[in-house]
């Protein structure tokens, strides 16, 4: 993850569903306080790249497209081209 330098990850702790195959296998499940380590140095990783890449674009002039947000007509949400 820190050599790819994301600037977002969906990450996501995985939970089985009932009816899959998945959901036969607790037993072999790693231990949820180790899984919730890892997650979260996942997503320090993930941060800091983050970080890194929307400080370079800081002053940098960009074509964006924009919406007022659904849930709140005083915000604004936007994009670049490249999805930053």
């Amino acid at each position: 993850m820190a050599a790819c330098e994301f600037d977002l990850a969906y990450t996501f702790i995985f939970s089985p569903r009932a009816g899959t195959r998945a959901a036969t296998m607790a037993d072999s499940f790693v231990a949820s306080d180790v899984i919730k380590a890892r997650f979260e140095r996942l997503k320090d990783v993930t941060d800091r790249s983050a970080l890194r890449r929307h400080e370079a674009r800081v002053a940098a002039s960009k074509r964006f497209w924009s919406r007022v947000l659904r849930r709140n007509d005083q915000m604004l949400s936007g994009r670049t081209r490249q999805g930053n």
